[in-house]
């Protein structure tokens, strides 16, 4: 009860709308009681209202105030605006919620922002699918061939798996620092220009910018059904994905939009998607001999009447056979 007591004496102070870096003189309590006769009073108190018996001192409360700090303490304090303050309601200083920042790193040495875009952008159709956050290989080939080798690698070595798994992000940056301060004569002013390269026939040409997106052609009224029949009647057509289909949308990205590989295959079989036709193997000529012609037999059927019959000659020629054996 004491230990009690003695912590809810410490919150008092806290709390209390008094001063307490005043001394006494410079603040009133009702009475004119101690300090501690006042920190006591208001500990009992709360402890009071905690068990839901109110917030006044009972009999023994008030004697035990009385026997350690002198006869009418309690009174004092009371009938001195003591009543009012153990009736206000005390409240407790509401805390700041933290917000949790995720750590930001700079992008990969190799790696530019719009390799990191695109394969953000991979990365959370995955996660639409529940596929998962990384990329799956044919995608890693996809970026390598779009940006230059080994680029999934650098990015996922260098701080990209945390950034996969959103523990991280990349800062975003508008254009790709230049290799070196020399490169850069505003960065370094007391450096010289350096000169130009001579051309290197050898060296990987600078990824391009992303394309601009291509408008969907007006006779083309839905891209999944015409990218359906492609994975249908024209299977190779998704460069980079697993057996050269989307197999809507299983195989990667893309699937309902008007890519560079859906752009190639338009141009390529437009006409016959268009006629509803499917990808079909040419007829077998038919082999005959010129030289020979449909034997004609004529026969009588039951009614009386002549009937006449058409036969080939390969077929004519099996059944002279088959007679000769007769």
């Amino acid at each position: 009860m004491n230990k009690l007591i003695s912590e809810e004496i410490e919150r008092i102070k806290l709390l209390s709308k008094y001063d307490n870096s005043k001394t006494l003189s410079e603040q009133t309590i009702p009475g004119g009681i101690p300090q501690q006769a006042y920190n006591k009073i208001m500990a009992i108190s709360a402890e009071n209202k905690k068990g839901l018996r109110g917030s006044y001192l009972f009999p023994d409360q008030q004697a035990e105030i009385n026997k350690e700090f002198g006869a009418d303490t309690y009174t004092k304090f009371y009938r001195n605006g003591g009543e009012k303050i153990l009736m206000t309601k005390v409240t407790e200083p509401k805390q700041e919620k933290q917000i949790k920042t995720t750590p930001q790193i700079p992008l990969p040495n190799g790696v530019s922002q719009q390799a990191v875009d695109k394969i953000m952008s991979i990365s959370a159709e995955n996660k639409k699918g529940l596929r998962g956050s990384y990329l799956f290989p044919a995608q890693q080939a996809e970026i390598n061939k779009e940006f230059g080798a080994d680029t999934y690698t650098k990015f996922y070595r260098n701080g990209g798996e945390d950034v996969l798994k959103g523990e991280k992000t990349f800062m975003k940056q508008t254009q790709t620092p230049p290799a070196n301060p020399a490169a850069n004569p505003a960065a370094n002013p007391a450096a010289k220009p350096a000169a130009k390269p001579a051309a290197n026939p050898a060296a990987k040409p600078a990824a391009k910018p992303a394309a601009k997106p291509v408008a969907t052609p007006p006779e083309l009224k839905n891209i999944k059904a015409f990218q359906d029949w492609l994975d249908v009647n024209a299977k190779g057509w998704a460069t980079g994905y697993n057996e050269g289909i989307i197999n809507k949308g299983q195989n990667g990205a893309g699937y309902g939009k008007f890519g560079p590989r859906t752009q190639k295959a338009w141009t390529t079989y437009k006409d016959q998607y268009l006629k509803g036709g499917a990808k079909t193997e040419q007829p077998t000529a038919q082999t005959t001999e010129p030289d020979k012609k449909p034997l004609t037999v004529d026969t009588l059927p039951t009614n009386g009447q002549p009937l006449n019959l058409q036969l080939s000659p390969k077929q004519a020629e099996l059944n002279a056979l088959k007679w000769g054996q007769q």
